[in-house]
């Protein structure tokens, strides 16, 4: 069943099921208020204004701690690199080298 954000529908959750924007944030272990209002105006945390008071479902704050599974990339081919290539990385190397013993840089200090 999909909810409605701060809609005027009669689907509302019911009260043992809701809990306001100060007890979301101490679910999430997270004081700053600042981050469930970010995510109720996402639109990434559904909420309901009732008589002029906010109030999110608890399943919903619960939600975001709930641990992932991390989703594994596959291992990335290793590159093969030209003959071309490897003159143009080895020229590229000298001229740093090259550089590096013209502007040493500031020497340190104790």
């Amino acid at each position: 069943m999909t909810l409605d954000p701060m809609s005027n529908s009669n689907d509302v959750p019911s009260a043992e099921e809701l809990v306001t924007p100060k007890e979301a944030a101490r679910l999430l272990k997270d004081r700053n208020l600042k981050t469930i209002y970010r995510l109720i105006l996402k639109g990434r945390l559904p909420a309901w204004k009732i008589v002029g008071r906010l109030y999110v479902r608890r399943d919903d704050v619960l939600a975001f701690i709930e641990p992932v599974e991390p989703k594994l990339q596959p291992a990335a081919q290793p590159e093969t690199v030209s003959k071309q290539q490897k003159k143009e990385i080895e020229k590229w190397r000298a001229e740093v080298r090259k550089r590096s013993r013209l502007y040493p840089g500031p020497t340190p200090t104790t």
